[in-house]
């Protein structure tokens, strides 16, 4: 085989499925105490006394055959191999089994795309929260004017190390009136939409009745995460099966027909009557 001569961040690569060198703008390091060996499958060989930059000549089963900077050629260990930048090109050129061989391990490219990975995560975040909010004000906008009693704009289950399952819930009250109790109930499924019994009192239900006053038009927040209402170590899902508002004014209402519409955003443990998974199709 005739050897490359060193190029700067180019890395050449002869791909047995092509059988044509196929060049990447990619500088691989290798680090100090890196065993270099003559052959693909021997064992004898030198350790490189410094840290020094390279490009891969060739990838054998086993091994890959590196050149390095200085002009010395060798076969490493594929985990030897660091890469100085983004290699995504190079390895997507690969065989899958040749690509596997490669680790990228602490190099600059896994810190930038670590980086990179975390924003794009934040971003995805913001943009579900800033979704998730539009769609709390469009439902709470429709619920006052359909003249429905009560949005619920937040509605989640948190489960602590001991099996207990709390609720974090956001109101906004869209009659006329201004409420004085909530009164709820909810109906635990594990993941297959069979009941679960509560440890606590053995029942697949639990009833919730939350304290005003809750003025027209406003929001209320009732964090119940630290204050398990049911504990159970396979539930998953909560329903909201009944719900009545009292008002001060000593009206009631019984909204329960309607729960679907008073939760105005998707919610991922707690749900309208047969949302939870597989619940609705034992039902049908």
């Amino acid at each position: 085989m005739k050897w490359i001569s060193w190029i700067p961040l180019l890395l050449l690569v002869v791909t047995p499925s092509i059988g044509q060198p196929v060049a990447f703008e990619v500088t691989i390091r290798l680090n100090q105490g890196v065993e270099m060996y003559e052959t693909p499958t021997g064992s004898r060989g030198t350790t490189l006394p410094d840290t020094t930059l390279g490009v891969i000549v060739e990838i054998g089963t086993d091994r890959v055959l590196v050149q390095t900077e200085v002009g010395e050629t060798g076969w490493v260990e594929p985990s030897q191999v660091m890469f100085e930048v983004e290699p995504s090109g190079f390895l997507d050129s690969l065989p899958p089994r040749q690509r596997r061989m490669f680790i990228v391990g602490e190099t600059v490219w896994n810190k930038t795309k670590e980086m990179t990975d975390m924003l794009s995560e934040i971003k995805g975040m913001v943009n579900a929260l800033a979704r998730k909010d539009s769609l709390s004000k469009e439902g709470v906008a429709h619920n006052i004017e359909a003249k429905l009693p009560i949005a619920i704009t937040t509605a989640l289950m948190s489960r602590n190390t001991s099996g207990g399952h709390g609720l974090y819930l956001k109101f906004t009250n869209t009659s006329e009136s201004v409420i004085k109790y909530l009164n709820l109930q909810f109906e635990a499924f594990n993941p297959v939409g069979d009941h679960v019994e509560g440890e606590n009192n053995g029942e697949n239900r639990f009833l919730l009745r939350l304290i005003g006053p809750i003025e027209s038009k406003t929001e209320a927040k009732y964090d119940l995460r630290e204050e398990p209402s049911f504990y159970s170590a396979t539930a998953t899902c909560f329903e909201l099966a009944q719900i009545s508002l009292d008002f001060m004014n000593g009206s009631s209402v019984e909204a329960t027909d309607i729960v679907s519409e008073l939760l105005v955003v998707e919610f991922s443990t707690v749900k309208a009557p047969y949302g939870c998974p597989y619940h609705i199709e034992q039902t049908n």
